[in-house]
């Protein structure tokens, strides 16, 4: 029999399940105690005229998991937080999308909405500034352009002429980029929970964010070196080919 009251110590059971300490974080038990009951609750009520009840019940035991997920400790687990967060609201978002529960198609979008978002989150701070030097030299020259200087004229400055590309350039030879990219990897490995089949789709958020900021680099030589072919020591495709290298030999 499955028993529906949303005050009793359902909701409480799930706030207070946690995962071990340490390690990695995996997903939370709470998530698995709302699928459970969920599996349950619609072979046994959702045609009965318990439905509105039941419809109570989910809505309280969803918040629960939310705000569980939401108020991981940050120091409790070796995982990041938001890796923590993209996996479980990927479990959870999966889990909604298969039970097609009317009630919860809006926490089924929020879900949906916070996995993209911490995913992201993580991205962009796992891969930082792959090329440093590169990307702190053309940050020095989009701020001379946000000051008003006239993008074909930024070459004449000293300190951003061709020579100095060039110099920045050739500290970002491909072989160093590819052991670069194996390292970002490893890390990847470290911090997602390979169960989850999340590895793969994070290791291609990455290759996108690194190609974005090649071709914006692109951009700013095109704009401010106009006629130099001045280019990278690498091109796109040999970065499509680091990335499926690195991953197919994991």
């Amino acid at each position: 029999m499955c028993t529906i009251d949303p005050q009793n110590n359902a909701r409480l059971n799930i706030l207070e399940r946690k995962p071990p300490r340490g390690g990695k974080c995996g997903v939370l038990p709470s998530i698995l105690m709302f699928k459970e009951f969920a599996d349950r609750a619609e072979s046994v009520i959702s045609a009965s005229d318990r439905k509105l009840e039941l419809d109570k019940a989910y809505l309280t035991l969803i918040g629960a998991v939310f705000s569980n997920i939401e108020n991981i400790p940050r120091e409790q687990y070796k995982t990041p937080h938001d890796v923590i967060k993209f996996e479980n609201y990927h479990r959870i978002l999966d889990i909604l999308s298969r039970l097609k529960i009317a009630c919860l198609e809006n926490s089924r979008d929020e879900a949906k909405k916070r996995y993209r978002d911490h995913r992201r989150h993580y991205v962009v701070r796992c891969l930082g500034r792959p090329l440093e030097k590169l990307s702190t030299f053309f940050e020095g020259i989009e701020s001379l352009i946000s000051s008003g200087m006239k993008p074909d004229v930024v070459g004449y400055r000293l300190e951003y002429s061709k020579t100095e590309l060039r110099k920045c350039i050739k500290e970002y030879p491909g072989k160093e980029v590819k052991k670069g990219l194996e390292k970002l990897y490893r890390r990847v490995e470290r911090d997602v929970t390979e169960e989850l089949g999340l590895l793969q789709v994070v290791w291609g958020s990455m290759q996108e964010a690194f190609i974005e900021q090649l071709r914006h680099f692109k951009t700013l030589m095109d704009q401010c070196y106009p006629g130099s072919n001045i280019t990278l020591e690498f091109s796109i495709e040999d970065v499509l080919e680091y990335f499926g290298s690195i991953s197919q030999s994991r």
